[in-house]
């Protein structure tokens, strides 16, 4: 069992957010803006909409598991890095581990899926 400090809060706080466009860095074409909007990721922001998703395994070809057609990516949300507290709120730490939750939805059936990668 997690220590209390560790623990995320149930339920989670609702928080406001700001929708903000993707600067160059956040779409990499190099290995040195890859490192550096994995930087970003969890430091600047902890979640991506549409666009291009940022992997650090490799890409995800998602199928639906209802229908088979192809899931559309829409989201990643990351953890706040470590020595980062109150990102998403002052005096909460919005860490769930050092994974990627990746969300996918199929226009065919209308199911929303996710996938994890770890760094």
């Amino acid at each position: 069992m997690a220590e209390p400090e560790d623990r995320l809060p149930y339920p989670l706080p609702c928080v406001a957010m700001v929708l903000e466009n993707m600067h160059e860095v956040d779409v990499p074409a190099t290995e040195d803006e890859m490192d550096r909007a994995f930087a970003a990721f969890g430091s600047a922001y902890v979640c991506r909409l549409m666009d291009i998703p940022l992997f650090p395994n490799g890409g995800i070809h998602k199928k639906c598991s209802h229908c088979e057609e192809v899931m559309h990516y829409v989201a990643t949300v990351c953890s706040e890095d470590y020595d980062i507290e109150g990102l998403i709120q002052e005096g909460f730490s919005f860490i769930f581990g050092e994974a990627f939750l990746y969300f996918f939805i199929c226009r065919s059936c209308c199911t929303i899926e996710t996938e994890m990668q770890s760094t």
